[in-house]
C-alpha cells in the first residue's frame, strides 16, 4: 500500500512538473512562431516586388495559448478467498497521465481603404524621426527611407534618384547622401499651428564630422535655430536651401511609401540585380560595412528568414546580413505605424491543436 501511495504522490509531482513546463515551453514557442511568421511575410512581399508581382499583408490580431493536464490514479482491485485464478492474483494500478497544447489565432487580410492610404503614402518627417531615434545610423535609414533628391538651381531643377539600377545616377546620389550625413542631417520634430506633429530636415551640430562642425554652426538650418534668426516654422519641411558661389540652390529630399520601399529592396534581390549591390559603410552604431540587402538562394545555408516561391528558395543567411535584419526592423516598424485597428477586419479563428 505505502508503494502505491508513494507511486501516486510521483505520479502527480511529475504531471505537475510536466504542465509547468509544457505551458512555458508553449508560451515561448509562440512567441518564436510570431516572429518567424513576420519576418517570412517580409521577405515573402521583397520576393514578391522582385518578380514585379502584388504585394499581400496579412495580420496576427490575436494569439491565444491553451494548456490543459488532467492525471487520475486509483489502488488496484484486490480479490480475496480460495480458488483465485491468475488474473485475479495480479495487483493492477490505474493510472493516467493527460497533457496538452493548443494555440488559437486569428488571420486577417489587410486591405481597407486606411490600410493602402499608409501603405501608398510617402512616410512624413516625423515618422522618419521615430526611426531614427531606434539605434540604426542615418546613413541606413536615408538609403531605406529617401527615394531621390531634387536639386533646384536658379532656373534649373534637377532630380537624382535613389536608383541602383543606373550606377552613374545612383553614385551621384550616393554623393549626395553621404555628405549630407557627414554634415549631421537629421529630423527635429515640434508641434504645429494645430498641435500635431511636424518634422523639418535640419543639421545636427553633435552629429556632424569634426571638418563639417564650423559649417553647420553658421548654417540657416542648423536644427532648433539658425544664425540667420529666421524660426523653425517658416523652414520648409523637406528643403535644404544653400548659397554655393553666391548663387542660392535648394535640394528638396523626398521620401518613399513604405510599398515603394518593398519595390526598392525587391529590385536588390534575385538574378537581375546583378551589379545592383548598395554597399552601406559604416556611419556609427547600427549599422554594419556591407551590402544593404543580402538574399542568396542556397538552400543549404542556415537562415534568418526563409520562404520557397515558385519552387526557388529564398533565404536571408543568419551571418552576414546584419543590415538586411536591421531592415527588417524598420519594415516591422513602418508597416505598424501606417496600420490602426480600423484597418484589421474580423476574422475566422483557426485552431490547432498538438
Amino acid at each position: 500500500m505505502r508503494g502505491a501511495w508513494a507511486l501516486g504522490l510521483t505520479a502527480a509531482a511529475l504531471a505537475g512538473c510536466v504542465a509547468q513546463g509544457e505551458i512555458q515551453n508553449h508560451v515561448e514557442r509562440i512567441n518564436k512562431s510570431v516572429g518567424t511568421s513576420r519576418n517570412e511575410a517580409i521577405l515573402l512581399n521583397i520576393v514578391r516586388a522582385s518578380r514585379n508581382e502584388p504585394l499581400y499583408f496579412t495580420s496576427l490580431p490575436s494569439i491565444t495559448g491553451q494548456g490543459n493536464m488532467s492525471l487520475s490514479t486509483g489502488l488496484p482491485a484486490i480479490t480475496f478467498g480460495p480458488g483465485q485464478t491468475v488474473a485475479q492474483k495480479q495487483y493492477t494500478f490505474t493510472n493516467s497521465l493527460y497533457n496538452s497544447a493548443a494555440s488559437t489565432f486569428d488571420v486577417g487580410l489587410l486591405e481597407s481603404k486606411g490600410f493602402y492610404d499608409g501603405l501608398l503614402r510617402p512616410i512624413n518627417l516625423p515618422e522618419a524621426n521615430l526611426i531614427l531615434h531606434q539605434g540604426f545610423s542615418r546613413a541606413l535609414v536615408f538609403s531605406v527611407l529617401v527615394d531621390r533628391v531634387r536639386i533646384t538651381s536658379g532656373d534649373t531643377v534637377e532630380e537624382i534618384r535613389n536608383a541602383p539600377a543606373d550606377p552613374d545616377e545612383f553614385r551621384r546620389f550616393e554623393e549626395y547622401l553621404y555628405l549630407a550625413v557627414y554634415y549631421g542631417l537629421t529630423v527635429e520634430v515640434a508641434a504645429g499651428p494645430n498641435g500635431e506633429s511636424e518634422g523639418r530636415l535640419c543639421f545636427d551640430q553633435a552629429l556632424a564630422g569634426p571638418e563639417q562642425k564650423p559649417f553647420v554652426r553658421r548654417s540657416p538650418i542648423q536644427c532648433t535655430h539658425g544664425p540667420d534668426g529666421r524660426t523653425w516654422a517658416q523652414r520648409k519641411p523637406a528643403e535644404l536651401a544653400f548659397l554655393i558661389d553666391g548663387k542660392p540652390q535648394s535640394i528638396e529630399i523626398i521620401l518613399r511609401s513604405p510599398n515603394q520601399i518593398f519595390q526598392y529592396l525587391g529590385s536588390l534581390v534575385g538574378p537581375a540585380s546583378a551589379g545592383r549591390t548598395v554597399t552601406l559603410y559604416g556611419d556609427g552604431p547600427g549599422t554594419s560595412q556591407g551590402p544593404l540587402v543580402v538574399v542568396t538562394t542556397d538552400p543549404r545555408a542556415s537562415c534568418f528568414a526563409r520562404v520557397t516561391y515558385d519552387g526557388v528558395p529564398y533565404c536571408v543567411p543568419d551571418v552576414g546580413s546584419d543590415n538586411t535584419k536591421r531592415i527588417f526592423q524598420i519594415l516591422n516598424q513602418i508597416l505598424a505605424l501606417n496600420t490602426s485597428p480600423e484597418d484589421i477586419p474580423p476574422t475566422q479563428s483557426i485552431f490547432i491543436t498538438q
